[in-house]
């Protein structure tokens, strides 16, 4: 499938110029910056700085491996795709633990339907769960048994094997294994591409001696820190509503799924991770934290922002009355009733002055003083002038402060604050040359241009420049068989990767010259200091100042010798 055809599933895409134009799908923006170019196959965001083929969308939007998106893309258009490379024990064993997971999904959704799981069926029809539900999110019941699963799999797979994939585990005198979750309700955990990865397990009758929840350790296809339970169902309406809920648990999510509030997601027993925010990112441009009503879902609540907020999201706190967790809502108070909440959720900077609140004595001065210096990092982390204005004014009044000398104080904190500036340095975007950027793209554009460009550089110049992966990628590629994904996977940078990401569908750089184009790019190439005349005059300097050195203690033949090197750099830089 071709890469616009791919994006527009997503992505309302406009004729701008050469390039089509739309929102990004993988940052919230209302200014399209966006592009796809028909013709090199390529896309890339001028906001977020992403970019690539179709395989690297789809590997962005459903956080796929490369074969996995190849395999997608190829299912789709009902192409058989050949094995890229030869298979490796790895390979062998991941498949073998998701079949392994897949098998015992199957076999604790029997158990859930058997005589066994009566008492289960009971707690989650006591929940609210209906049959529908429990079918679409592949619910189980582990029986309260030390062997039901294994015995299930005995046969099938080795018991190494079961150990890897977390579903058992091996006793203490090393002879045998025994099923790791037992007289829970379990939860398929699946990936994107809604393979089971690893399950959650809860305990119906409580008991002092096992944790209420318990989870599949972490595994060769499973990492909790990369998933959301329930994204893969929550993914198409989080992107249509441009909204994703996080809750904690896996029944908070699931109770809320079955009231018909299909965008939750929850985090699966660890704090959000940044992975699981740029998840969110993909489909979200606002964010709303629903954790438990105490103090541990509160600090569970300001964690998250430490990882959201970087992202560029909008991001909310639903704080549900004392007592209230999601799934308690949403049963009492029904889907609108809940939606109504979320409505009124607070802004994440209304949820930290509540903190700070709670946490200092506002009527002291010193607790002023602490409240406001806990609050000025989330200011100054706002870029937008007149939002960090607004949030430097709401700090004032909450504590009770003038509005001129928080606003003072945020100033004077900017102006000592050195790494806005240096980040903008850093970013290739901001920092690269028009020539370097207009050499780049000419040669993703052109195969006259990369010829004359690999007779004029060698390799061993490039580590004289600013950024060397960028144009030794570019080197690398025979130039009449030009691959810009290929060049890409080169650059292990990702700022020169995005960096040429963006000459190659950037609509503001001039196209190709034909007349005069050697000379053109020799121009070119001269500017962004690739040319043996630059190089000799570099290298030149640097034999002026060991000739000087030489001299100066006094070292006669090497100064002789550097002296030589110098009449010869002269012959080259005027022959």
């Amino acid at each position: 499938m071709s890469l616009s055809a791919v994006v527009q599933e997503h992505v309302t895409l406009k004729r701008a110029g050469r390039t089509l134009k739309g929102l990004c799908p993988f940052h919230g923006e209302k200014t399209p910056s966006f592009h796809v170019d028909e013709q090199k196959g390529f896309f890339h965001c001028f906001g977020c700085q992403v970019g690539g083929d179709v395989y690297k969308f789809v590997m962005l939007k459903d956080a796929l491996t490369f074969p996995e998106a190849v395999r997608a893309l190829a299912e789709r258009a009902g192409i058989e795709v050949p094995a890229s490379r030869e298979r490796t024990p790895q390979d062998d064993l991941r498949d073998r633990l998701l079949a392994i997971n897949e098998a015992a999904q199957v076999a604790f959704a029997e158990a859930l339907l058997s005589p066994s799981g009566e008492a289960a069926r009971r707690y989650l029809e006591q929940r609210g769960i209906s049959r529908e539900a429990i079918e679409a999110f592949g619910l189980g019941w582990a029986p309260d048994s030390w062997d039901y699963l294994a015995k299930r799999l005995e046969g099938r797979f080795r018991e190494r094997e079961l150990t890897a994939a977390g579903v058992v585990s091996p006793r203490r005198s090393g002879q045998g294994v025994y099923d790791r979750f037992r007289a829970r309700v379990t939860f398929p955990i699946r990936a994107l591409s809604g393979k089971v990865v690893a399950f959650g397990g809860r305990l119906i009758v409580p008991d002092e001696q096992q944790p209420k929840y318990l989870n599949s350790p972490e595994t060769p296809v499973y990492e909790k820190g990369r998933h959301l339970y329930a994204l893969e169902r929550a993914r198409g309406e989080i992107s249509r509503q441009g909204e994703a809920i996080v809750v904690e648990g896996y029944l908070d999510a699931l109770s809320l799924h079955a009231h018909g509030v299909t965008n939750a997601v929850a985090v699966l027993g660890t704090a959000l991770t940044p992975v699981q925010a740029r998840l969110l990112r993909r489909y979200a441009e606002r964010v709303v934290l629903n954790f438990d009503a105490d103090a541990a879902g509160r600090k569970a609540a300001r964690r998250s922002l430490d990882v959201l907020l970087p992202e560029g999201l909008e991001v909310k706190v639903l704080e549900l009355p004392a007592g209230d967790d999601p799934d308690d809502h949403v049963r009492r108070e029904g889907s609108e009733g809940y939606l109504r909440a979320v409505q009124a959720a607070s802004t994440f900077f209304d949820f930290l002055i509540r903190r700070v609140q709670e946490e200092q004595d506002l009527s002291a001065p010193t607790g002023r003083v602490r409240a406001l210096e806990s609050l000025l990092p989330w200011v100054l982390r706002v870029e937008d002038r007149v939002l960090r204005s607004e949030l430097s004014d709401a700090a004032a009044d909450a504590l009770r402060l003038p509005r001129a000398l928080v606003q003072d104080e945020v100033r004077r904190k900017i102006r000592r604050q050195p790494s806005r500036a240096a980040e903008a340095v850093r970013r290739p975007l901001l920092n690269a040359t028009r020539a370097e950027r207009t050499l780049a793209a000419w040669l993703v554009a052109d195969q006259s241009v990369r010829e004359t460009f690999q007779t004029l550089v060698d390799e061993s110049s490039l580590s004289e420049l600013v950024r060397p992966e960028l144009f030794g990628s570019l080197l690398e590629e025979p130039a009449e068989s030009f691959d810009l994904a290929r060049a890409l996977d080169r650059i292990e940078d990702e700022e020169q990767r995005s960096l040429l990401s963006r000459c190659a569908v950037d609509p503001e750089l001039e196209p190709v010259v034909r007349d005069g184009l050697e000379e053109r790019v020799r121009s070119l190439v001269e500017e962004i200091g690739l040319s043996p005349k630059r190089r000799a005059a570099r290298r030149k300097a640097e034999v002026e100042r060991e000739f000087a050195a030489a001299l100066a203690r006094g070292d006669q033949d090497a100064a002789a010798a550097l002296n030589a090197e110098l009449q010869e750099f002269a012959r080259q830089l005027h022959g």
